[in-house]
Formats: C-alpha cells, structure tokens, sequence
C-alpha cells in the first residue's frame, strides 16, 4: 500500500523515522512492518536509535518530516516505564525550541494508547465504525500554536498524516 513516505519521497521532501534499536525490530519500529520500505532504499531513513535526532538537530541536518519513537522505558506506557517519558519528550521540544528549525516547526506529541486505565468521557459512537476508542492526548508545540487553547474537536491520528499532506502540498 502506498504510504505518506511515498508521498513524501515523490515531492522530494526529506524524512526521518527515528526509533530504538531493537532486537529483531518490534511494533516500536513501525516501517518494518511495510514491505517497500523494510526492503528498499528507505530503510536508511530508518534510525534505529532514537537519541540520534538530538544529534541530527545540534548538527542542522533534521529532515523536514521527522518521526520520534522513544524507547520502552520512556514510553509512558501504563505500568512499564520507568518515568523519564516527560524528560524524554522535553529534551527533544527544548532542542528544537533553541534551533534554528524553531521558527518553522510544528512539534505534534502523541501517544498510541490512552495511557491510564479511567476515562470520564465515553468515546464517540460512529455508525459501521470502531476506529475511535479512549481519548488520547495530542499537543501541539509551535511558535503558530494558539496559546492555552484547548480544542474539543473530536479527531484521530489521521489528522497528524492529513495535516503533514497540507503543509507540504502532497
């Protein structure tokens, strides 16, 4: 199937998809599992140590799209982290926010899961459909970001994809 990578790749705009380097792959290394990229020439846009992103932006050389995949232990994943998930994240925000890529940068932060066990809000209802389940956090880091807006527009991760295909025109 095609992906948005190929999108991206056919408009010639840059991309990085940075993750833990882990033995024989896993589900924390989401490209492997797609075909074209596992086995053709995007897998060097494939960085199986997530650290590295920090070194890429210290170096000027971040891609215009840019994945950050921490590892397990900062994963913030209910009852198998070990906490530094927050420092995680702030030391890539704080990297970005003292580059030069802080002027033209949206920083999208996310998880796969809700991450905890309650939700007050039951999840949205939509007929023939079961994509929406628990809420899951979504902040947005930007100098373009309204701040302490906080939207109640219900969305889901094909949000994140959609507005990378509206910023670069794909």
């Amino acid at each position: 199937h095609p992906t948005l990578t190929d999108s991206l790749d056919v408009q010639a705009v840059d991309w990085r998809y940075y993750a833990p380097s882990a033995a024989g792959l896993s589900i924390w290394v989401g490209p492997d599992a797609i075909q074209h990229i596992r086995s053709g020439g995007d897998w060097n846009k494939v960085i199986l140590n997530q650290t590295q992103v920090l070194t890429d932006i210290a170096a000027n050389h971040l891609a215009q799209v840019s994945w950050v995949i921490p590892s397990g232990q900062a994963s913030d994943h209910a009852e198998s982290n070990d906490g530094s998930g927050p420092s995680w994240v702030a030391s890539v925000v704080n990297a970005l926010g003292s580059s030069p890529y802080w002027s033209n940068t949206a920083i999208i932060i996310t998880w796969d899961d809700w991450g905890g066990w309650y939700d007050h809000v039951p999840p949205p209802s939509i007929a023939n459909s079961y994509e929406y389940g628990f809420r899951v956090p979504l902040i947005v880091v930007s100098p373009y970001a309204k701040r302490a807006y906080v939207s109640h527009v219900t969305h889901d991760f094909g949000s994140v994809l959609k507005f990378i295909e509206e910023v670069f025109k794909l």
